[in-house]
């Protein structure tokens, strides 16, 4: 079978063609794989902390500074721009002032921000003796298990006791 001239020089430009290319480039190297699951653990991160100008207005003011548990989270005017949703809490520890054992506070926003069994540090105005609700200056979600974590760091940025 004889071969057509056009087609064995195309044949033959392509082979020219591909070897003068050159050496195909290095692969490159694999992107770094993220930390499982479990080396994340194991880092140590910093627990988040309320402002410390924040807690030193709220000692000032006479309100209280603790650790709560969320036992009900209800949302109010949901899509409005009124939404806000109320929280009712277990105290579990002061770090400064008095607070009833269970109360509540309301709070602008979403339910997404506060779920149910969650632990926060708190910061609130001082309330009236007579009050079931309390009024919320601020608030940071606490992680599981750095519960400790943040009672120090907010005892520590807490004015001195008698100043």
């Amino acid at each position: 079978m004889a071969m057509n001239p056009r087609l064995g020089a195309l044949c033959t430009l392509s082979l020219v063609f591909a070897c003068s290319a050159g050496p195909a480039s290095p692969p490159s190297p694999a992107p770094p794989t993220p930390p499982s699951p479990s080396q994340e653990s194991r880092m140590p991160t910093q627990p988040e902390t309320l402002d410390a100008q924040l807690l030193r207005e709220c000692v000032e003011m006479g309100g209280s500074v603790a650790l709560v548990k969320v036992r009900e989270v209800k949302a109010s005017n949901t899509g409005t721009r009124g939404s806000r949703i109320r929280v009712e809490f277990e105290l579990e520890q002061v770090l400064r002032g008095s607070l009833p054992r269970q109360s509540g506070f309301w709070s602008f926003g979403g339910a997404a921000t506060i779920q149910v069994g969650q632990r926060l540090m708190a910061a609130f105005r001082p309330a009236p003796a007579d009050a079931k609700d309390v009024a919320l200056l601020a608030f940071v979600p606490v992680a599981e298990g750095q519960t400790a974590e943040a009672i120090r760091a907010h005892e520590a940025a807490l004015p001195a006791k008698g100043r």
